[in-house]
């Protein structure tokens, strides 16, 4: 039949809508749904450019009501805990009294994700940024430095897999949003240290690279950008074969320390761009480190879940320097906020921003555990560098 006669076909139409209803059901709902309604059958829909299947909505989905009854609002450590992490694990082990059934869904979602393959975790850049976090959940063994075998040191990895987690849901948010590297005012006269996590600078540059090959073979990696790519990549498979010879007492080159004592100016260097017509891209908010972004609506309360971070914390530990001497050595690590927020108030970076300096929320009660409250407060606050 001819294209307008089509149009007025009601079998057609009808057998139609009858075959996309039995394409894949979505496996996360985005719109308010009502206990009596079926998700699956109201969610179904179709879309030009839909939004994206990603693996924490998921874990989001499976741990409130409807799937666990009154559990309104999931938490960050829900992710971290389906990922695998002990310290989630133990700090969320309370969860199934308030609300039963929890455990049995996340003992559910752990099988799931534990049957995932390499290949799943490296899809796309989504999913190989969370696989990239996952070394930061085990808990240091027997070989890795002293300062890296207590619990405070696995909950400082856990905030750092949050925070990063939560720059990752911002990137996907606001898509114009640009990331900058934060350069601490330490001395470059002392020898530096690197952060022992070597499976965790090998992903890293296994996304960089793969963000190198998903633009080029799609045309739209400019040169500029290509180079900048690689060399950051080239950064971390450095620091990659440093944090091996920490780990295995080798000592340190010359060359060694003197590439760590530039890496992060290299990285901050890298990872910005000297031209006029990207100024115009980005504001002041911009240049700060703390983001903010909303990952779940509950209709019910009306509140959504926010998730950020902050300026970055002071850190000390005392580790053994090329020289095989113990030295105390001072470095920035990542901070994470999670709180719930009226849905109408949505906060943008600016408003995150200025709630930070002039009325911040409380930092998680799972990070005040190992964390005195007395230090929290005494960090100062500390803004990305102008370029």
């Amino acid at each position: 039949a001819p294209a307008g006669d089509a149009l007025s076909d009601s079998v057609l139409i009808e057998s139609i809508i009858e075959d996309i209803q039995s394409y894949r059901k979505p496996k996360i709902n985005s719109m308010f749904v009502y206990d009596d309604q079926v998700v699956e059958n109201v969610t179904q829909g179709f879309r030009l450019m839909g939004q994206r299947f990603i693996p924490d909505s998921y874990i989001f989905q499976q741990l409130v009501h409807d799937k666990v009854d009154n559990r309104l609002m999931p938490t960050g450590l829900d992710v971290f805990s389906v990922f695998g992490s002990p310290r989630a694990d133990f700090f969320m082990e309370s969860e199934n009294q308030l609300y039963p059934g929890y455990d049995d869904q996340i003992s559910k979602l752990r099988k799931e994700f534990g049957n995932l393959t390499d290949y799943d975790w490296t899809q796309n850049l989504y999913w190989l940024w969370l696989f990239s976090l996952f070394p930061l959940l085990d808990p240091a063994t027997d070989g890795y430095p002293g300062f890296m075998l207590s619990n405070a040191w696995t909950d400082k990895s856990l905030m750092t897999a949050s925070s990063s987690w939560a720059e990752l849901r911002h990137d996907t948010i606001l898509y114009a949003k640009q990331s900058y590297t934060v350069e601490l005012s330490i001395p470059k006269t002392y020898p530096g240290y690197v952060e022992p996590y070597p499976e965790v600078y090998a992903r890293l540059s296994s996304l960089v690279r793969l963000m190198i090959n998903g633009l080029s073979e799609r045309g739209l990696l400019l040169e500029s950008f290509a180079l900048k790519l690689t060399e950051i990549a080239e950064v971390f498979e450095n620091l990659q074969i440093i944090s091996i010879k920490e780990l295995e007492n080798d000592p340190l080159t010359d060359q060694d320390i003197g590439y760590i004592n530039r890496a992060a100016e290299m990285i901050e260097i890298l990872a910005s761009y000297d031209d006029p017509e990207y100024e115009e891209w980005v504001s002041a908010a911009d240049d700060r480190m703390a983001v903010i972004a909303d990952v779940h609506t509950d209709p019910n309360t009306e509140m959504v879940l926010e998730v950020g971070t902050g300026n970055p914390f002071v850190i000390y530990v005392i580790v053994q320097d090329h020289r095989g001497n113990l030295r105390l050595a001072r470095g920035g690590t990542f901070s994470y906020y999670e709180f719930e927020q009226p849905m109408t108030e949505r906060l943008t970076d600016e408003e995150w921003q200025d709630m930070l300096e002039n009325t911040p929320p409380p930092l998680p009660e799972w990070m005040l555990l190992t964390m005195p409250l007395a230090c929290v407060n005494a960090i100062p606050h500390v803004s990305r560098k102008e370029n």
